[in-house]
Formats: structure tokens, sequence, C-alpha cells
């Protein structure tokens, strides 16, 4: 038995990475998409197969298709949009982009509803200004009026939020929401989902699906709808992948990411081992470890960090855009210093708004660098060339994210952008991994071994010592009651 691989297993199963079919499932676009459909269904019973949204392109077609299928529904237009609006503003917003005279608009619309006294922002230059910058702009200005004002940033949202909808409502539906604009990812999870639900007969629940894994989340639904069903795990695993293998074929990023991967490095791949690797790291070491055998003589002394910079960019250019995990203001704060002291640049309060994952922030820097002239002032310090100082800025950000994100229960997701997690495992000590580890393989873990423990490895160490030790106790001769006398 491989107790690294195992230990690792229930390492990432406790604190929240899955397998890399979940990687479908990060996709912002898709869990936004699950959850609107998940809305609908409970909402107005909607009777007929998620199937039914695939080829939706506006807010009116949406209606007139939960319409006629959820017997009962006797909800008007103008409601069934208000409704969407409130419960996914949000994600609705964040899919939008505005036209100069729509943000200025928005901004005069705000002023009158909240009532403050600011001059209205000339900023906007282009016809693709996002909400996070209308937001900023406005912030900006309130700040800046001639006379102190007393505001809620939280209020004032909610005055820009009702200000964008009044002007632009069903524009801005048909732009924002995940339903009308379902990407071809979003299509293929679709598909997955009811492909599942018909094969073994379970009623998924889409709000729900993005937690966890989806083997963990199968295995759930089955106990629950099918006791009926003795179902065996590894036989219930390989349907799953079968079914998986089979819709995401064509458009299955892993694959892609695998083929470029074999290209770039010039090396072959396991499928199996790459594809059931089970976390984005695990992933990383498969890939590493075979270009250290198959090219020693290219190998990087950290070539996983190479890898993943790779893996990164390549995402990117897929315009894949992935769920961010949640972390701790500590970790945030810790992260944003050590990239400010790395590339000597200082963020604002708007760049930090602008920042929602790893290539907000790349591109933040990227803008930084050269808007306070870092080269000039540190030259050497970074690349001058535009294509190499993305790859430099992409790794050194990834590296310094490894280096001080710890792992925990805050950050439930392995991000297949690039920021994934780092060695270091502090909180890995949490009472469901000891339990998990020592149900899985029968050991008794002391409690005084536990404060050394720093990474995956002391812990496989700690497992495989106590295993061993386990091994030579059974192998004595029991000592007998006459023996002891």
């Amino acid at each position: 038995m491989d107790i690294k691989a195992e230990v690792t297993k229930i390492v990432n199963k406790v604190i929240g990475k899955s397998s890399f079919l979940d990687i479908c499932f990060f996709d912002a676009l898709v869990l936004s998409a699950l959850k609107q459909i998940d809305y609908i269904q409970k909402t107005y019973e909607f009777k007929s197969s998620p199937l039914e949204f695939l080829e939706i392109k506006s807010v009116k077609q949406l209606y007139e298709t939960v319409k006629k299928y959820s017997p009962g529904f006797n909800t008007d237009f103008k409601s069934f949009c208000d409704a969407l609006y409130a419960g996914f503003c949000p994600d609705i917003l964040k899919n939008n982009t505005f036209t100069k005279d729509e943000a200025s608009n928005a901004v005069l619309k705000t002023k009158e509803i909240s009532g403050l006294d600011f001059i209205v922002p000339q900023g906007f230059e282009n016809n693709k200004i996002t909400y996070s910058r209308i937001f900023s702009e406005i912030i900006k200005s309130v700040k800046t009026a001639p006379q102190k004002l007393k505001y809620s940033e939280s209020e004032l949202m909610a005055n820009l939020n009702g200000a964008i909808y009044s002007l632009y409502g069903e524009a801005v539906l048909n732009r924002g929401l995940s339903l009308v604009n379902v990407s071809r990812r979003c299509k293929d999870v679709i598909s997955f989902l009811t492909t599942l639900e018909r094969v073994f007969k379970i009623k998924v629940n889409y709000a729900e699906v993005s937690t966890g894994d989806i083997f963990t989340n199968v295995y759930k639904l089955l106990r629950e709808q099918r006791p009926d069903f003795n179902f065996n795990k590894a036989v219930v695993e390989q349907e799953i992948m079968a079914i998986a293998a089979k819709i995401f074929n064509d458009s299955n990023i892993l694959l892609n990411l695998i083929n470029a991967i074999e290209a770039k490095y010039k090396i072959s791949l396991s499928k199996d081992d790459s594809i059931f690797a089970g976390s984005f790291e695990a992933f990383i070491n498969v890939v590493s470890r075979a270009v250290k055998e198959q090219q020693p003589s290219v190998a990087a002394a950290d070539v996983s960090l190479d890898v993943m910079t790779f893996a990164s960019d390549f995402m990117s250019r897929q315009n894949i855009k992935v769920a961010n995990p949640k972390l701790t203001n500590a970790i945030e704060n810790k992260f944003i210093s050590d990239i400010e002291k790395k590339f000597r640049v200082t963020f604002s309060v708007f760049d930090l708004l602008e920042i929602t994952g790893l290539e907000s922030t790349i591109k933040i820097v990227e803008r930084l660098v050269k808007k306070q002239k870092i080269n000039e002032k540190y030259p050497g310090l970074l690349p001058e060339a535009a294509s190499e100082l993305n790859l430099f800025v992409r790794r050194e950000i990834i590296r310094t994210s490894r280096d001080n994100m710890i792992i925990g229960s805050e950050m439930m997701n392995t991000s297949m952008e690039g920021l994934d997690f780092p060695r270091k495992l502090d909180s890995m000590l949490s009472i469901e991994v000891v339990v998990q580890l020592e149900k899985n393989f029968k050991i008794k873990i002391p409690e005084e071994k536990l404060h050394a423990i720093k990474t995956i490895d002391d812990m496989a160490s700690l497992v495989e010592k106590l295993l061993e030790d386990k091994s030579r106790q059974a192998q004595l001769p029991s000592i007998e009651t006459k023996d002891r006398l």
C-alpha cells in the first residue's frame, strides 16, 4: 500500500480537496447556473429536465420555459425578473459590462436615490466598464466631495444595484444571468448531472452538488434515495467516470491540459494517474515526476512550480474562470503584503477592490509595475518583455500564495488557476483528520506526536511508523498468564 497516497487522499477529503472531475463544477459561471437551476426548481416546482435550459437565449425565453413546465405557475414576467435580480444580483452584475453612457447614467441615478451630493466622475474611458469600476468611482467621488458626506458603503452599493436595475432591467438580466449565457462547460455539466440522475435513478440537489467531491455527493444521494440499492463504491466510481469521459470528452479541459503539457515538456503522461490524481497538487506531482524521469537534463530545480505556472497560464488562455478559495483576512493581508514587497509596488484600496483571484492579481501587478516605473527604479528586478513579464509575475504570485496560504476549513476548494494550496498543513491537526486516519489505518495516533507534524510527508511518515510498530507487535508471541508467573 502507498501510505503517502492514502494519507493524502484522506487529508484532501477532510479539508475539501476533490477529484479532477470536480474542476468542471468550479467554473464560476457553472456554479452560478447550478444555483439558478436549483432556485427555479424549488421556487416554481419546475417539473421538466434541466436540459430544457441549455438553449435559453433571453430572460423572456427562460420565463416562457419555466411557465410551460411549472404546474400552477401564475407569476407575471416583471415579478419573475425582479425575483431573479434580487436572488442573484452579485452574479448578474459581475457578468455585466457597461458602456460609458450606461455607467454615467447609473452613477447619476445612484446619486438621485442616495440623496448624496457628490460630483459625477468623468473617468469612464471605454465601453466595457465593470460594475466594480463604477462602484469604486462613486466611492472616490463621495470621499472627495467638498462637504464631508455621511454614507454607508453597503447602502451605497444597494443604491447602485437598484439604479442599474431600474435603468436597464431586462438587458442586465440578459447579459448577466448564467442560464441565459450557458457556456459549453456548463452544458456539459448539466448533461452529466441529468445522466447521473437517469442512470442511478436519483434526484440531484443542484445547490449542493458543487460542495465536496462528486463521488461523495452521489454516495450520499444513493444512501438517502436508494435504500434498496446495495451499491459498491468502486463500481459506482467507475460508472461515474465512464459517464464523465463520454460527456466531457471534447471539451474536457484536463485532457487538453495533459496534451499541452506532453507537448511542452516532451513527455508521456499516464492518463489514469493524471485524471485520477485526486487534487491539483497531486496532478502537479504526477507531471513533475514524469519530467524528472523522462527529461532529467531539462528538469528545473523547482519543476513543480514551473508545471503549475504553465498549467495556470494554459487555463487563463482557455478563459476558464474558477471559483476562488475563501481566505481569512490575515492570510489575504499577508499575501498582499508579500506581493508588494516582491514587486516593489503599492496597492491602492481601489486596486484591492478589483482583486477576485489569480488572473486579476496578475493584471493589477503588471499595471502597477508599469505605472510605478519599477524597471526604472529597480533595474534588473523584472523582465522587460511583456510576455516574459506576464509569466514571471504569474510564477512569483503562485510561489507567494504557496508560501503563505495555510490549509484550513475556510479554504474549501482547489483552484486550477494556480492559486493552489501550499505545503504547510498547520490546521491539518484537526480532530477530523486524525479521526479519519485512525479509522482508515486502524491505529492510534499519540497526541504528543502531532505537534511535530508540518507537512503531508511528516504525517505519512508518522502513519508508516505506527503501522510498522503495530505489525511488529502482532508478530511477537503472545504472553500467557503461566509465562508471566
